[in-house]
């Protein structure tokens, strides 16, 4: 356990806030001369559609496998989405509004920006070399970290692992521990950003690395999260929890198995429909995203197992929404012999894009719950009171902790 020396008069402006943004919350450049291709405003309108795919292409990078590098476009420094602007005017925040109320009380914001094509098990190494040093730069302070959806994912094997080391106190805000049906309806349909369609196809979320560490697996872990989402009654015992629902809308598909690439094509997910001729680089490609997101949800169970938060004094809070309309599950549909659609069912347990049983990280992780219930996915951080109490709160359970409260 790290002590860090320390007054009786110690202040949180003292304390470095780390924000982790997550998936597309972080903006992306061209590598060449530093053009922001993602996000801006001719892109969000749709005027602009730049390229984000990824090789499809593996290498050995010991003590597995890492897809490609892009040679063209990575992550902008210290470059989160804060707010979309026109024509230089502010028109939609993002992150701005939180993160200017956190500058305004005296806070000192760092953001750690990522590359969220990329898979987590290559960022997460990332983030925390990217802490070592922040903590290095401030003295050895550790450092209060706020993650938001998927940056949750990232810093959670590093809390596990180096503990009071690094970590003030955390914030895991609206994070997927557990699985979900997000992953399937956007790899398979795409998703929008603003009014572009076209940016995140799903053969660009194909190419990317970071849907499949959402799906889930059979472990323990992600079955129980699966099942008790739909509600414990219904829980199937024995049966792995997919998200993928028969006809009947009640029992799992009996023939999909997420870590076999051939059932995803039986089943016409993701770029495997309207006729697609597969190619041998695709099944590759999938085979090794599915191995990485498999072995990376393995990580964050048996890490947590052996939290540090268990034995170093650590103030971990989960922020969460519950009852906003959520994604639960696909069904099948089937219009003609071989050809089916996926109707998606939504029930209200979540904050519209999470559920509130899987923010809850996996047993071993000490932490406690703050409730913000007016707030969606996107704006758990506005939540009054967010910055000037629950922020102050973590960093008066940290001095007690130490031994200065």
């Amino acid at each position: 356990t790290a002590v860090y020396p320390m007054s009786a008069k110690d202040d949180i402006k003292d304390t470095p806030l780390l924000f982790i943004p997550g998936i597309f919350g972080s903006h992306l450049t061209t590598k060449s001369d530093g053009e922001r291709v993602y996000l801006n405003s001719s892109t969000a309108l749709g005027l602009r559609t730049p390229d984000l795919s990824l090789p499809l292409t593996w290498e050995d990078n010991p003590p597995g496998k890492q897809q490609s590098p892009c040679p063209l476009i990575g992550a902008e420094e210290d470059g989160c989405l804060e707010y979309v602007k026109l024509c230089g005017i502010n028109i939609v925040g993002i992150y701005g509004p939180w993160l200017d109320k956190a500058r305004a009380a005296g806070r000192n914001v760092i953001v750690f920006s990522w590359d969220w094509r990329r898979q987590f098990d290559e960022v997460s190494r990332i983030f925390e070399s990217f802490l070592e040093n922040v903590v290095s730069k401030n003295g050895g302070r550790p450092v209060q970290v706020v993650a938001h959806s998927s940056g949750g994912l990232i810093a959670l094997p590093i809390l596990n692992k180096r503990g009071s080391e690094l970590f003030h106190s955390v914030v895991f805000a609206g994070c997927p521990f557990g699985p979900g049906v997000l992953p399937y309806t956007w790899l398979t349909n795409g998703t929008s950003i603003g009014l572009n369609k076209r940016l995140l196809s799903p053969s660009v979320l194909f190419s990317h690395g970071v849907l499949w560490n959402f799906l889930s697996f059979g472990s323990d872990f992600d079955n129980d999260r699966g099942w008790s989402l739909l509600n414990s009654a219904n829980k199937k015992e024995g049966k792995m929890f997919t998200a993928l629902m028969d006809e009947d809308g009640e029992n799992p598909l009996s023939d999909f198995n997420p870590i076999q690439p051939e059932d995803w094509i039986k089943h016409q997910l993701s770029i495997f429909q309207n006729g697609h001729t597969v190619s041998p680089e695709e099944i590759q490609h999938l085979k090794n995203s599915l191995d990485a997101g498999r072995s990376y949800r393995e990580l964050m169970i048996s890490s947590s197992a052996q939290s540090k938060t268990q034995s170093d004094p650590i103030p971990v809070v989960v922020l969460r929404s519950s009852h906003k309309n959520t994604m639960q599950t696909m069904r099948r549909k089937t219009i003609a012999e071989k050809k089916w659609e996926w109707e998606i069912i939504h029930g209200p347990t979540g904050d519209g894009t999470v559920h509130s049983v899987n923010t809850v990280p996996p047993p071993g992780v000490k932490h406690r719950i703050v409730e913000a219930p007016d707030q969606i996915h996107s704006k758990l951080m506005e939540m009054p009171g967010f910055v000037d109490v629950v922020l102050n709160e973590l960093h008066t359970e940290w001095m007690s902790n130490q031994g200065g409260g």
